[in-house]
């Protein structure tokens, strides 16, 4: 358990970059690895600006439920937002309630030179762009799982029914229809671009011209409510966590828990920081104590909003399971592995040997953990099963024995061969 503040910046999904040990592409994957040139991209003119809680804690007070929260903080953002030159040309992308308080949108340089004069700004940071790059060992037929099986990682960590716990996967999506996972259609959200609360279309409220002109976020469309994943990994982590004990497939660590999408990546597995803190301020909006969330996705260098959301969501009684980072260097380095705080856990990778994983990122802090990332076999799309690596796998190994011992995880033995010289313990019901 950590309880320090890290910051953090850009990111990609942890099963994404530095998958050595792995031969094979699924088609999903091969469209991630042609995107490579956009991680760390920096969004033009885009920000994401963290406010003073205080300043819109009059706005909250008695408020109930996510959409009316967002609401009701319009009305202070669209007063601070009022004394910036050229106002009416401004377009909130995602406003921020409950992890952090706070809003995205496209600023010229003249409004940001007024926003950092102002008391109630408390961070700026610009907008960047992630990627995943991943690679699997192996695809598996549906066929060739007819006959349950418990994976090997699985088997490392222990694992127990998790009926009535709730795991959010911030990630991909999932596959909604998945026989082997008990998904929470009703609870899941889509916070990309196409399909998100406050999407490229309008989102939420549709209609009008913009913040001063009509529409809160312009332009026109639905929300998409339940966050279907269209390119795998999000689906492949929620089985680790919680795949059913249902006679097929695979057996998840909290087997039988809820799991509910939290979709802030699209089919390519790009995504931004705006769009992943949205989906972890989601979650602190309606999650409970006693749920976990899994973040298996990894920034290159700091991204201090997404940090700061993360550790204020486990600060709620909500679980964090974070991937460490596929890089091979130092976790302090990428985020929000650095991040630390109370019921914030970052997890390394190690295989089938209790070796640690080439890829997977080290070093204590932030490392809380270590846990099976090679060769893991769950969940995927279309009702299937792939072979995954990374510390994204890692990861919700972590969320699923989180949910099952209240945040109380045990131990057995230490990894081999951690390249810092101090041995993660691994982690186990």
């Amino acid at each position: 358990m950590k309880r320090t503040l890290f910051s953090v910046s850009v990111f990609s999904l942890l099963f994404m970059s530095c998958q050595k040990e792995l031969e094979t592409l699924n088609n999903a994957e091969a469209i991630a690895s042609t995107t490579s040139s956009q991680a760390g991209t920096v969004i033009e003119d885009q920000y994401i600006v963290q406010l003073h809680p205080e300043y819109l804690k009059s706005s909250l007070t008695g408020v109930v439920g996510y959409e009316a929260k967002i609401t009701a903080a319009f009305a202070s953002i669209k007063a601070l937002l009022s004394v910036l030159p050229d106002k009416e040309s401004i377009r909130l992308q995602h406003v921020y309630v409950t992890a952090i308080n706070g809003f995205a949108a496209k600023f010229t340089p003249e409004q940001i030179a007024v926003l950092k004069t102002l008391p109630e700004v408390k961070l700026i940071e610009q907008d960047v762009v992630g990627e995943i790059v991943g690679k699997s060992s192996s695809t598996p037929s549906r066929d060739a799982l007819k006959v349950q099986s418990v994976e090997y990682g699985v088997l490392r960590t222990g694992y127990a029914d998790g009926t009535g716990k709730r795991a959010f996967i911030i990630d991909t999506g999932i596959d909604l229809d998945h026989a082997d996972l008990n998904v929470n259609t009703g609870l899941g959200k889509d916070f990309t671009a196409d399909g998100g609360l406050f999407g490229s279309g309008g989102g939420l409220f549709g209609g009008g011209g913009g913040l001063f002109g009509g529409g809160l976020f312009g332009g026109g469309g639905d929300p998409g409510p339940e966050g279907d994943d269209d390119q795998g990994h999000g689906t492949h982590c929620a089985g680790i966590v919680a795949a059913k004990n249902n006679e097929i497939g695979v057996v998840g660590v909290a087997y039988n828990a809820e799991v509910v999408a939290v979709k802030v990546l699209n089919f390519l597995g790009n995504g931004n920081a705006t769009d992943v803190i949205q989906g972890i301020d989601y979650v602190a909006s309606v999650g409970q104590p006693g749920d976990v969330a899994n973040l298996s996705l990894s920034f290159k260098g700091t991204q201090q909003a997404v940090n700061n959301a993360a550790i204020n969501l486990g600060q709620l009684g909500v679980f964090v399971s974070i991937a460490a980072g596929n890089s091979s260097i130092h976790a302090n380095n990428e985020s929000p592995a650095n991040a630390n705080g109370v019921n914030v856990y970052t997890v390394s990778a190690l295989d089938a040997n209790d070796d640690f994983a080439s890829f997977s990122n080290f070093g204590n802090p932030p490392i809380d953990f270590c846990a099976p990332g090679v060769n893991v076999n769950s969940t995927y799309l279309n009702n299937g099963y792939s072979s995954l690596s990374g510390t994204s796998m890692a990861a919700p190994h972590v969320a699923g024995l989180l949910l099952l011992t209240s945040g109380n995880v045990n131990t057995d033995g230490v990894v081999n061969n951690d390249p810092d010289g101090v041995a993660d313990p691994i982690a186990h019901l």
